[in-house]
């Protein structure tokens, strides 16, 4: 989980930093989709793969999702209004959803079947780690999936939002709003 440990790895120098007087906070997103994702990220990687039917099944993991817009103003507030040293967490306490419920929900708002295929967490890591070879030797591009996304979405772990909402008013776009708004722009600039 290289990415995990180089964002904590991150945040502790900005405490260090905090420690010495740097008026520092940190922001924590959760799983960002929305309008706008042009690249796309693996997020918008992940919705786009639904609506194409590249994803055959799915497995019992889950994840907090929040609204790019949500995230853009948790960044601009925390700025403003956070405290020196403190962390936020930027997400909406009723958008945890497991992988099955956003794959229909990214395929309901898309007019495609969802994965119909449910896999053993063990068979997701699996095959994780082959396309994390093949992206390794091969592609050289970013996996649809890595071993380390495999293990903490299986973790199903919930986390705390409401230090930001309560301090910084934060957005609470819900998961239905964010996933339609994503699937939308996706079809509107023709990537499905």
């Amino acid at each position: 989980m290289p990415y995990e440990v180089s964002k904590h790895a991150a945040e502790q120098v900005a405490f260090e930093l905090a420690g010495r007087g740097l008026p520092v906070v940190v922001v924590r997103p959760a799983l960002v989709m929305g309008i706008g994702d042009h690249y796309p990220t693996p997020s918008g990687k992940m919705v786009l793969d639904v609506l194409r039917r590249r994803i055959p099944s799915y497995f019992d993991g889950g994840i907090d999702v929040v609204d790019v817009d949500d995230v853009a103003e948790g960044h601009r507030l925390a700025m403003q209004l956070g405290a020196p040293g403190a962390s936020y967490n930027l997400g909406c306490p009723g958008n945890f959803t497991t992988m099955q419920a956003l794959f229909s929900l990214i395929a309901q708002y898309g007019g495609v079947k969802p994965p119909p295929l449910r896999v053993p967490c063990f068979m997701a890591l699996a095959w994780a780690r082959m396309l994390t070879a093949v992206a390794d030797r091969v592609t050289h591009r970013e996996p649809l999936a890595t071993p380390g996304n495999i293990q903490i979405l299986s973790l199903k772990k919930r986390v705390d939002f409401s230090r930001a909402a309560r301090e910084l008013g934060l957005p609470q776009t819900p998961l239905n709003v964010v996933v339609a708004r994503t699937v939308n722009w996706y079809r509107s600039q023709g990537y499905v």
